[in-house]
C-alpha cells in the first residue's frame, strides 16, 4: 500500500509543507510516481518522517539532521545536552527578570537591575542607563547602579536648567553637584575614567558615550557636566 503526500502527512502528524521542505532539505527521499505523476509513498519514507519529527522534538535542529548518524550519536547527544542547559540558564535568568519588572512599572527594555530606580529617572537618563548596560561590564554596571540614591532638588534643577542658563546658573549647578561625583569616584574609583569599566576600546567607548550624551542633553545641560568634570578634577588633584 502507498499514501499520497497528504494522507502521509496526516499519519506522521506533519503538513504537506513540511513535506516538501524535507525533500528539498535533503533530508527525505523523493518517491516513486504513478504514470500520471502522482507521489506514492512507502512504509520507509513514514519510518523517516517520524524519525524526524522525534529528533526536533528532542531539539536537534533540522539543518543537522542530515549529518546526525549512528557513529556520531554520543557526541551529538552530548553536544545538545549541553545547549539545552544554556538555553534553561537563560530562561531561567529571563523568568527571574520578567518577576522584577513585574513588581514595578520599569520600561521594559531597561536593564533589571535599574527597576527599581527607574522612576527617579529622567527620560534621558533611562536613555544613557540602557546604551550603558551595553558598554559596561557587570560589575561595572553595579557599582553605577550603587550610585543611584533617589532623586535629589539637584536632579530637578539640572532636569529644568533653561536653555538659555547664563555662566553663573551653570557655574552654581555644577559645583552643587560635584560633591556627589566625588563621593561616587572614591566609592568606585574607575568613575574617574569610565572607560576602564568596558570591554571595549576606550577611543569606541569615548566616542559613543560622547555622541548619545550631545544627543540626549541640552547644550546647556552639557555645560553644567563639563564644569562639574572640570571641578571635580580640580579638587582631587588638590587632595591628591
Amino acid at each position: 500500500m502507498t499514501w499520497s503526500t497528504r494522507r502521509l502527512a496526516e499519519i506522521a502528524g506533519t503538513t504537506v509543507k513540511a513535506i516538501r521542505y524535507y525533500h528539498r532539505a535533503g533530508l527525505l527521499d523523493e518517491p516513486e510516481r504513478t504514470a500520471n505523476g502522482y507521489k506514492q509513498y512507502r512504509t520507509d519514507h513514514l519510518v523517516r518522517l517520524l524519525q524526524i519529527r522525534r529528533m526536533s522534538e528532542l531539539g536537534i535542529p533540522l539543518a543537522q539532521l542530515g549529518a546526525f548518524t549512528a557513529e556520531n550519536r554520543d557526541e551529538a547527544v552530548a553536544e545538545l545536552d549541553a545547549s539545552l542547559a544554556a538555553e534553561i540558564v537563560r530562561l531561567t535568568r529571563v523568568r527571574a527578570e520578567l518577576a522584577a519588572l513585574s513588581a514595578t512599572s520599569a520600561p521594559l527594555e531597561l536593564p533589571p537591575r535599574f527597576a527599581d530606580v527607574a522612576d527617579q529617572l529622567s527620560a534621558s537618563e533611562r536613555v544613557l542607563v540602557l546604551v550603558l548596560s551595553r558598554l559596561f561590564d557587570e560589575s561595572a554596571l553595579g557599582d553605577l547602579h550603587a550610585t543611584f540614591r533617589g532623586r535629589t532638588a539637584i536632579d530637578d534643577d539640572f532636569d529644568a536648567l533653561p536653555d538659555d542658563a547664563d555662566d553663573q546658573q551653570i557655574a552654581e549647578l555644577a559645583e552643587r553637584m560635584v560633591p556627589e561625583i566625588l563621593d561616587s569616584q572614591r566609592r568606585y574609583p574607575w568613575l574617574e575614567i569610565p572607560s576602564a569599566g568596558s570591554e571595549l576600546d576606550p577611543v569606541v567607548f569615548e566616542e559613543t558615550v560622547a555622541t548619545v550624551m550631545i544627543e540626549l542633553f541640552t547644550p546647556a545641560q552639557l555645560r553644567v557636566l563639563v564644569a562639574a568634570d572640570a571641578l571635580g578634577q580640580r579638587m582631587r588633584d588638590q587632595e591628591g
